[in-house]
């Protein structure tokens, strides 16, 4: 029995996750939520794990979530990112800090719209939806 999930998040494209002034904004986010380094894996995992099998990517296909203890092995590497988050070369990293933050803080992203094309019940970048998955729009078409 496949279930139709009742909300879609999408990532965010990689060319406006590495932007200069997406990763400027995302990382006063990052800064103003008290977490110490060394549990920023588990807060992800709390944050995202729920949701997983509602995210999409910007084509609207689905987005598996990467094991977070393989993206980040060492949680040493938050402390290089409370200095600055840095341009995502591991685009699934820059995928599950940006989706965590959009979860904890969605007033933050609710003025970002190139992110967000659609707002509904205090959501940032999610929506409810009814359609079949393969129904999901493509996120890229709000882009243009």
């Amino acid at each position: 029995m496949s279930m139709t999930p009742s909300l879609v998040i999408y990532t965010t494209p990689p060319e406006i996750l590495n932007s200069d002034r997406y990763r400027a904004f995302s990382d006063d986010v990052f800064q103003s939520i008290p977490c110490s380094s060394r549990k920023w894996p588990d807060l992800i995992v709390e944050t995202l794990y729920p949701l997983i099998g509602c995210f999409y990517d910007a084509e609207g296909a689905p987005y598996v979530l990467p094991e977070i203890d393989d993206l980040f092995k060492d949680p040493r590497i938050f402390s290089y990112y409370k200095k600055r988050l840095p341009r995502w070369r591991n685009i699934d990293r820059g995928h599950a800090i940006d989706l965590t933050l959009r979860q904890l803080r969605p007033d933050a992203y609710e003025n970002w719209p190139r992110i967000t094309p659609v707002l509904a019940e205090g959501f940032s970048g999610c929506f409810p939806i009814s359609q079949a998955s393969s129904d999901i729009p493509a996120f890229s078409k709000s882009l243009h």
